[in-house]
């Protein structure tokens, strides 16, 4: 007796049920995931005029702020007091320390979405006063001065010997031209 054909017992039809079925089972476990590029804000602070130790910084520097391509809005604060702000994702800021209280100085640039979503950077800095340059400078000029100096020195005392051992060549050879003579 031959079996009636149908899709279960057919060689073809079985790879398909087959991955009808894996297809399902696996659709079950993998679930799909939305990607979305997280938006994000950055700032740089940079030096026009003026002194900037790492930390602490004194005179005229620029502000210069970027949010990803979601970003609408950029606000720049100094120690929790609104400065700048643009409705843009680009925002610029020149100052000068010297406006402004000395100490420590909080530098915040907050960045909202369309949907009023927050985003933030930040970065701590001393405003110092312009005297420190009237301290640093010339200990600064100092150093390099000494050790212009001290190279003079060693350059001169090397030379020096080098003269002496000519003077010394030289009457060796006389001496030795005279022995020879008589």
């Amino acid at each position: 007796m031959q079996k009636p054909k149908s899709i279960i017992f057919n060689p073809r039809g079985k790879v398909i049920i087959l991955s009808i079925i894996s297809f399902a089972i696996l659709g079950s476990l993998i679930q799909p995931t939305l990607v979305c590029a997280a938006e994000e804000v950055s700032m740089s602070i940079s030096k026009t005029m003026g002194s900037d130790f790492g930390q602490k910084i004194n005179g005229k520097f620029r502000i210069r702020g970027t949010g990803s391509a979601g970003i609408t809005s950029l606000d720049l604060y100094f120690n929790g007091t609104l400065v700048a702000n643009e409705d843009t994702n680009a925002l610029d800021f020149n100052f000068d320390t010297d406006d402004y209280s000395l100490g420590m100085m909080n530098i915040t640039l907050i960045g909202k979405d369309a949907s009023g979503n927050i985003y933030s950077d930040q970065k701590d800095k001393e405003f110092v006063s312009s005297a420190i340059n009237l301290i640093l400078i010339p200990i600064f000029l100092l150093a390099i001065g000494g050790t212009i100096g001290a190279k003079y020195y060693q350059n001169k005392k090397q030379n020096k010997k080098k003269e002496v051992n000519l003077d010394k060549t030289k009457q060796n050879v006389k001496i030795k031209i005279d022995k020879d003579f008589m």
